[in-house]
This record gives structure tokens, C-alpha cells and sequence, in this order.
């Protein structure tokens, strides 16, 4: 296997990786989002603490997983 080949199976496997986490952090937001969705309908404050909580968490989560993969 060549240099050229190693290194484009290192950028594929970095692409994957990245469109991985990207998916996990979406799917966090959306539910984090219907969360902040239950809490406008319902003005209850235990679903605004846990929507701020579940983003702070998912975006903690995907810059650590960030950090790692650089």
C-alpha cells in the first residue's frame, strides 16, 4: 500500500469519524429541543433545567470527542 493510499484511508476514516459525531450531536440537540418544546407548552421549570443541561452535556460531550480525534 502506497503513502497516498494510507494517507486517504486515514482522511476517510476522519471523515467518518467527524460525520459520526456530528450525527450523535444533532440527535442530542433535537431531542434537547423537544425538551425546550415540552417546557413552552407546559412552563414547567424542572423541563428548561433539563433541556439547558442535556445541550450543556452534548456539547461538552462532542468537544472532548473533538479534541480526541485531532
Amino acid at each position: 500500500m502506497s503513502a497516498s493510499q494510507k494517507l486517504t484511508g486515514l482522511e476517510n476514516a476522519f471523515s467518518r469519524q467527524l460525520e459520526n459525531e456530528q450525527r450523535s450531536l444533532a440527535k442530542q440537540m433535537e431531542t434537547a429541543d423537544r425538551l425546550w418544546d415540552a417546557y413552552e407548552r407546559t412552563e414547567d421549570e424542572q423541563l428548561a433545567n433539563l433541556a439547558q443541561a442535556f445541550e450543556e452535556r452534548a456539547l461538552w460531550q462532542y468537544q472532548k470527542r473533538m479534541e480526541a480525534i485531532r
